[in-house]
């Protein structure tokens, strides 16, 4: 097996000098580039030889992430999109590295990107924005990836991502990157194969309360929160009166929805 590291990011430092920008940056299909890059480099050449590869250490921004970045609700659409991507892309797994003190400015010192840390009492956890990333993509990656085709306006910061389980069921992640003053509900229209004509389909929304991408608090999936226990109690809803493989859905601006295709036996 070989393995590799990535910041995709750069500088925690740098970023902190303009969080608003870095934000933007965390936020941008442009990142898609940067990853198709490092794959045709290392990944696809391995993949022709047949040998497994996993990104072994990845974060946003090295030198442990950028504040007011790194450790808010950007972060977590970024690192959901980012995992997505390379998990369709022949790769076996990613550690995304975390920690309370990590090797930072020449020393050691917290982690902007952690996805959890102790609490201040030292009872229980305190989970961060990026954590809710790592939660949703063990809700909607079940099975092999399946190729998606997408339509969508140039600039436009949208994402979808989906999967086959063995027991036939689909899952699909739509995320919606665009934000603030110029964030946009995506009008969503799926065509499954030909083979899904009938089926019951399930929803869960990833969301900020307040469409927030600088928050550091109040991520939810599928309607709660991690507890300092690191309990989750999200569930999945019914998408009521929606029986065939094709399904039109919203997505808000700053959000991101997991669907779940479940064939008539």
């Amino acid at each position: 097996m070989a393995s590799d590291h990535y910041y995709f990011l750069g500088s925690g430092r740098a970023g902190e000098k303009d969080p608003p920008a870095t934000r933007a940056r965390f936020l941008s299909n442009r990142l898609d580039r940067d990853y198709q890059s490092d794959y045709t480099r290392v990944s696809a050449v391995l993949a022709a030889q047949g040998v497994p590869y996993r990104i072994d250490e990845m974060n946003s921004c090295y030198n442990g992430g950028a504040k007011d970045s790194s450790d808010t609700y950007a972060s977590t659409l970024w690192a959901l999109d980012c995992t997505h991507w390379w998990a369709a892309h022949h790769i076996l797994g990613v550690n995304y590295h975390t920690g309370e003190s990590v090797g930072r400015d020449g020393g050691f010192g917290a982690a902007n990107y952690a996805a959890f840390v102790h609490q201040a009492d030292g009872h229980g956890f305190v989970a961060r924005p990026q954590a809710y990333a790592y939660l949703a993509f063990s809700q909607g990656a079940h099975g092999r990836p399946l190729e998606v085709k997408t339509q969508a306006d140039a600039g436009f910061n949208f994402n979808a991502y989906a999967y086959r389980d063995n027991d036939g069921s689909i899952y699909v992640t739509l995320i919606n990157k665009s934000y603030g003053d110029s964030g946009q509900s995506a009008s969503v229209s799926l065509q499954l194969s030909p083979g899904a004509t009938s089926g019951a389909w399930q929803r869960m929304e990833l969301v900020q309360k307040n469409h927030d991408v600088a928050a550091k608090t109040d991520v939810l999936l599928g309607g709660a929160g991690i507890d300092p226990e690191g309990t989750w109690s999200g569930q999945w809803k019914p998408v009521p009166d929606e029986k065939s493989g094709n399904l039109t859905v919203q997505v808000a601006p700053a959000s991101a929805s997991l669907l779940r295709f479940t064939p008539a036996k």
